[in-house]
């Protein structure tokens, strides 16, 4: 589209929904093929591409609107049950979407689509119809609010149509409607510009014109409404069959009326003699063929279009305005503020103020799971078709909400993890029946807010990770010593490393070493963590932990010797001052302490960043207990507490590179600049400063006994 081009906001509208309908239409589609058959989900789909049929012709996108009518056509032989669904039937809905998305690519992009693209699966569909055509029989049902009359000739109708102020403002152009009405017959059109103001008083996207319409045709009433289906929350609608002038009416009623001018006249005939121009209400014809259609109502949402760039923005400015109001709160702790009382409430309420802004800013920006998590099921259905497997996607937390830069990011990681489950985790249906499982291998894919973090979980019920094979594989890449032992916890995340498979082939699924890279990649990106759990024969699961932000958090500023780091909130648990009784030094000189009978493992800050703590012994230090991934807890070892705010995150990636154990930088009130830990970052560099896996409480426990007795 080029800025020379007038139309190029509405375009921009028009593809803009293009990606919200055809992003349904692959979830309704998705519930087609796991629920069976449903009207309601046949009609969702025809109207997503009736919408985009409609606004293609809008734009003389002619390869699109040819394309979508034959789509648009089988869909209708669907919804009437000319059709029966079936898997093939499903199949060829599945392919004639992905067209119909390339279709829209093109005409976004202005390029031309190789001839005959998508010739095939028009042509299935053609076929289908065909096929339709050929089996139908002649239907002499009618709405029960027409006369039986009507299915053997042409009908009148009048129909009065009346556009709300604002129909333009919502991308509807009314003059587009009455040219598809004249499709539908002989159309007379009377326009009323009686509201039209003068030229200094007009307001250019308001609208002004009524239009009162006699159509004459052989379609139903049905399809009358159909025209104005998307702008009935925009206008006032009455459609009404005139049944005097209904073609196939004997005309001697005509003759006999003439003949016998004393005659009386019926009320019907009266109501029906009232001219167009008249103001009688068409409620007051008794005739049941008359009744008008009511406008519908429904409860409207309303919304606006935002530029992205603009959100993002606001964002930056709340961020801004949040460290200003954090460094006027610094400095008004150095006045007295017995005397500035007026001044200390302002800056209490300003900081209130400043929080609800914040929230209320981060919640635009907020979106659900569902865009993403609406695509896997399409995966599976083709994935497992072409790796002759049978597989069943769960899906559970569509919901969840989550920034929106989050949801753009991790779409391309939960695709590489479940063509990980389906190629590799999932065995043939008659592997699975000779170890005494259902044929049928099932996924599942679930998201939920935890800790403050949005945590995804891919599982499978496969063979899990064979960790033999993939020892012997990094050992002979070189990435693990020949006599080196390692833990099963490393031996799985050997999988994330490049170039690394334990395929045999390469194909077009797996095999090159590149997905599961990628993957770490870019949750590591996002401030993110991966990680997973296996057990042979029964499955593996994959859990991604993600920020629900990327632009403000809740903090709690700590102190390690000099320094000043932040703690996110929400992933804190507690914090203590332990007793030199109740902290352990353990194999590796790693230490613990226990907490109401539970073992937890410390994480020295000071002695990982190599930064003079103001003491050694943790007793005199505080520990503050976090939650990490799997549900454990580590303690965080520091030397104060120094107190709570909101901090604006700074990405490390954007502005220096990634850093173990630090997830972002802020701001502080001061001018200063300070890390934002990252608590599950913290605990691996802890582990691989000791040379271990994770310790378990159960664990520590056992070590713990066994040290006792032998002191003993």
């Amino acid at each position: 589209m080029t800025d020379a081009d007038p139309f190029s906001q509405f375009k921009t509208v028009f593809f803009t929904e293009c990606d919200e309908l055809t992003s349904d239409m692959e979830q309704y589609l998705s519930d087609l093929d796991s629920e069976g058959a449903d009207v309601e989900t046949l009609n969702a789909i025809f109207r997503a591409v009736h919408s985009i049929k409609a606004g293609a012709g809008a734009f003389q996108f002619t390869d699109l609107v040819s394309y979508s009518h034959v789509f648009e056509a089988l869909l209708d032989k669907l919804r009437s049950d000319d059709i029966e669904i079936s898997d093939d039937v499903i199949q060829t809905l599945f392919r004639a979407s992905d067209i119909l998305s390339d279709f829209i690519d093109a005409a976004q992009n202005e390029q031309a689509l190789d001839e005959g693209h998508g010739s095939e699966v028009k042509a299935e569909m053609e076929a289908l119809l065909g096929d339709a055509a050929d089996g139908s029989t002649v239907q002499t049902a009618v709405q029960d609010d027409e006369p039986d009359a009507e299915s053997a000739g042409k009908s009148t109708y009048s129909i009065k149509f009346i556009p709300n102020a604002e129909v333009f403002r919502h991308a509807n152009e009314p003059i587009l409607l009455i040219r598809e009405l004249q499709s539908l017959g002989e159309l007379e059109v009377e326009v009323d510009i009686s509201a039209l103001p003068s030229l200094h008083q007009l307001e250019p996207e308001d609208s002004y014109l009524k239009w009162t319409m006699k159509l004459t045709t052989e379609q139903g009433r049905d399809d009358i409404e159909e025209v104005f289906e998307f702008v009935e929350d925009d206008c006032k609608l009455e459609i009404s069959l005139l049944e005097n002038e209904k073609e196939d009416q004997p005309v001697q009623a005509a003759q006999a009326a003439q003949a016998a001018p004393d005659a009386p006249i019926a009320e019907e005939e009266k109501t029906d003699r009232v001219p167009p121009q008249a103001e009688a209400p068409k409620a007051e014809v008794t005739s049941a063929a008359a009744v008008p259609t009511v406008a519908k109502t429904k409860p409207k949402t309303t919304s606006i279009r935002v530029d992205l760039d603009r959100v993002d923005k606001l964002v930056n400015m709340v961020g801004e305005l949040v460290i200003t109001q954090a460094m006027l709160t610094q400095e008004l702790e150095s006045i007295d503020q017995s005397r500035h009382v007026r001044l200390v409430s302002g800056m209490e309420e300003l900081a209130s103020h400043a929080r609800e802004l914040q929230e209320n800013v981060m919640a635009v920006r907020m979106q659900s799971v569902k865009s993403v998590f609406s695509r896997m099921p399409r995966l599976v259905r083709d994935l497992s078709s072409q790796l002759n497997k049978k597989v069943k996607l769960v899906t559970s937390g569509e919901g969840t909400e989550v920034d929106k830069t989050v949801i753009e990011e991790i779409a391309d990681p939960l695709t590489h993890m479940i063509r990980h489950s389906l190629d590799h985790g999932l065995e043939l249906p008659e592997d699975r029946e000779k170890n005494g499982k259902d044929p049928e291998g099932t996924i599942w894919l679930s998201a939920e807010h935890r800790g403050g973090r949005i945590v995804i979980e891919i599982a499978d019920d496969g063979l899990g990770i064979n960790r033999e094979r993939v020892l012997s594989k990094a050992k002979e890449k070189g990435l693990v010593g020949e006599e080196e032992e390692i833990s099963d916890e490393d031996i799985d995340n050997l999988i994330f490393h490049p170039g690394f498979s334990t395929a045999e082939t390469v194909t077009n699924v797996s095999g090159r070493g590149v997905g599961m890279d990628v993957v770490r990649k870019n949750i590591l990106t996002l401030g993110g963590r991966i990680s997973v759990q296996s057990e042979t024969g029964k499955g593996s699961k994959f859990t991604l932990s993600l920020p629900l932000t990327l632009a403000v958090l809740d903090g709690m500023i700590v102190g390690v010797g000099k320094e000043k780091y932040v703690i996110p909130v929400n992933s804190i648990v507690e914090s203590v001052r332990p007793t030199s009784k109740d902290v352990m030094t353990l194999f590796g000189g790693s230490e613990v302490v226990r907490i109401r009978g539970e073992y937890i493992p410390l994480v020295p800050i000071s002695t990982l960043f190599g930064i003079p703590a103001k003491t050694e012994n943790v007793s005199q230090a505080l520990v503050v207990i976090v939650e990490v991934g799997g549900g454990n807890n580590v303690g965080i070892v520091v030397d104060e507490l120094i107190g709570q705010q909101q901090v604006v995150i700074k990405s490390l990636e954007t502005n220096y590179q990634h850093t173990e154990g630090i997830s972002a930088a802020t701001i502080l009130g001061n001018g200063q600049v300070c890390l934002i830990l990252d608590v599950e970052g913290l605990e691996e560099l802890e582990r691989k400063r000791r040379g271990g896996g994770r310790l378990k409480s159960s664990d520590i426990e056992q070590y713990v006994q066994e040290e006792q007795k032998d002191s003993a």
